[in-house]
């Protein structure tokens, strides 16, 4: 039993010592300097916005800034008439043949002047991600701003295309460079 105060009434709970942790915030939140001036409150948040603002602007630049020149990331090359090939890893000569007939197919579309085409395999999920964040569970895509064409993955025979999937992850090779193809016509 709790003992009574003189005059039979029980103690109440603001009868007891102050915790000092409590008493120790209301301290510091009382002193002048902890204080933000109403000004400074009102400066503050558009300061954060314009902050937060530009922070966001820079990372999409950044972005933008990789996919029109993606070439850093990629370390091995190979150039000829009608293909720019880059890669993550060595590129075995049975993908770049089979590369080349089909860039050398599809790159005179309706009799025009012939272009190059330039085709990134990624061999990565992070970086293919990077390049294609839409469409980050598929063959192939192609960048709407440069006309790249990223591919996600390639067998070393250089026959199919394969992506981030457990199911249903192959596809020839011929097949996804026309559908990243389609659109440019």
């Amino acid at each position: 039993m709790r003992p009574r105060k003189p005059g039979g009434v029980p103690p109440s709970r603001h009868d007891r010592a102050p915790s000092p942790i409590p008493v120790a915030l209301r301290t510091i939140t009382r002193l002048k300097s902890f204080r933000l001036s109403e000004h400074r409150e009102r400066a503050f948040l558009p300061a954060l916005f314009k902050f937060l603002a530009g922070l966001v602007l820079a990372l999409l630049g950044l972005m933008a800034l990789f996919v029109m020149y993606p070439q850093p990331f990629f370390s091995y090359r190979h150039q000829d008439e009608f293909l720019d090939l880059h890669s993550t890893e060595p590129l075995p000569m049975a993908l770049v043949s089979t590369l080349q007939r089909a860039a050398a197919h599809r790159s005179t579309p309706n009799g025009s002047e012939p272009r190059r085409l330039r085709v990134f395999l990624c061999n990565h999920y992070g970086l293919y991600s990077l390049f294609c964040p839409t469409s980050s569970r598929e063959f192939g895509c192609r960048s709407l701003l440069t006309d790249n064409i990223f591919l996600a993955r390639v067998d070393s025979a250089g026959k199919l295309a394969l992506r981030n999937r457990p199911q249903a992850n192959q596809a020839p090779l011929e097949a996804v460079l026309d559908r990243a193809l389609a659109g440019q016509e």
